[in-house]
């Protein structure tokens, strides 16, 4: 078998990918093939679906992106950093740990991401 051939030869990302579903690496790919707020959502709801299973697209059908990512998809401190790691890897960016301490819904973690995404991009405004 040439498997580990073949995973020494890869890219970085797409030896982190292989871990994830197919749907989730179809989304990051096309983040980084086009990366705007539309692909930013994406990844970050595919992240979530990925942790709360099947729970995320009944929940977000139900409150859209005022879901409450603890009481609603039951997010705990660790599920979160490891959101937090997924989005770094994913979107190539750095997110704050202090800075995840105030995301209480869908909402508020499309705005720091796509914040994130913007300021490493080099386009925030600030």
């Amino acid at each position: 078998m040439t498997l580990s051939a073949n995973t020494s030869d890869a890219d970085p990302l797409e030896q982190k990918l292989a871990a994830y579903p197919e749907s989730l690496r179809d989304l990051v790919l096309a983040f980084r093939k086009n990366p705007n707020d539309a692909s930013v959502d994406a990844v970050v709801c595919g992240i979530l679906r990925y942790h709360s299973q099947d729970t995320f697209d009944q929940v977000h059908a139900t409150h859209g992106d005022a879901m409450s990512l603890f009481e609603h998809l039951s997010m705990d401190s660790l599920t979160m950093t490891e959101i937090a790691f997924e989005a770094e890897d994913f979107l190539n960016i750095i997110l704050s740990n202090e800075d995840m301490i105030s995301i209480k819904t869908l909402a508020d973690l499309k705005a720091f991401v796509r914040k994130a995404v913007s300021q490493a991009s080099g386009t925030s405004a600030s």
